[in-house]
């Protein structure tokens, strides 16, 4: 997988917007045991604010580690990124992100 700054900001905005959109959707069922269109909707939240974290943290670690092969970052850099990336979201607001240093 390659990946890009520009690419990147286009998946965030995409992840964003279906975000939004996530906030309406409709459940056919209301039936109030094992209502699979329920868990469905509420799992399809959890799957979004996985994704925006992801991207994120794509976005905030400028270099090419690992799996993430960064064309616009395309070394690793250890002097600066041997660290991980927290994310963390609080209150129903976009993920905030923290570096901290490995041990």
């Amino acid at each position: 997988m390659y990946r890009d700054d520009e690419g990147l900001r286009q998946a965030l905005a995409i992840v964003q917007r279906l975000k939004e959109e996530a906030k309406t959707v409709a459940t056919d069922d209301k039936g109030t045991v094992f209502n699979q269109d329920l868990l469905g909707a509420i799992e399809l939240g959890f799957m979004l604010d996985n994704a925006e974290c992801i991207v994120m943290g794509a976005l905030e670690r400028k270099e090419s580690r690992g799996a993430q092969y960064r064309t616009d970052f395309p070394a690793r850099n250890d002097d600066e990124w041997l660290k991980h990336i927290d994310l963390r979201i609080d209150g129903g607001g976009p993920p905030r992100c923290r570096t901290r240093r490995s041990r």
